[in-house]
């Protein structure tokens, strides 16, 4: 039960570094329409590198978390071979784990795991929150580096 705990722990700090660094890509995605309709050419190669650097950290997160998921379901005897669980079915699966071994654990480490399990939804739920206030402004400057492809193609040709 310990080395689920120190997973559930580490799930919910890898949850919150990636929410951390959604946070710095929002930021850096508001720089990036700026300097589009300003089009700063040396200012803005200097902000994708700077997103190229947050997003290969995003994705050796999202690797961590992925490896993590997987222990988890195998601790929780999910069977997570075909696909791993969403966000959502993840809590869902560690709630219904939790209330089968409430009776076969100490209460004090019945009540780690619930705390562990609230650090996690309460993450999860800023992630979500989070992410459907930022998709729009996804949408929008997909919509402007699109534009912007298109005029340098034609620049250049």
């Amino acid at each position: 039960m310990n080395e689920l705990l120190k997973l559930l722990t580490q799930f919910q700090q890898c949850l919150q570094q990636q929410m951390t660094m959604m946070e710095e890509l929002l930021v850096i995605i508001q720089r990036e329409a700026a300097l589009v309709v300003s089009f700063s050419l040396p200012e803005f190669e200097r902000l994708v590198t700077e997103k190229d650097q947050v997003v290969r950290l995003a994705q050796a997160a999202e690797e961590r978390r992925l490896q993590i998921l997987k222990k988890l379901c195998f601790m929780m005897a999910f069977d997570a071979r075909g696909r791993l669980p969403s966000l959502s079915e993840f809590q869902s699966v560690a709630r219904a784990y939790a209330q089968n071994v409430e009776r076969l654990v100490d209460r004090e480490t019945y009540l780690q795991l619930n705390a562990l399990l609230d650090d996690v939804e309460r993450v999860a739920t800023r992630y979500r929150s989070a992410f459907l206030h930022a998709q729009p402004r996804i949408e929008e400057n997909k919509k402007i580096l699109r534009a912007l492809a298109a005029n340098l193609k034609r620049s250049v040709n």
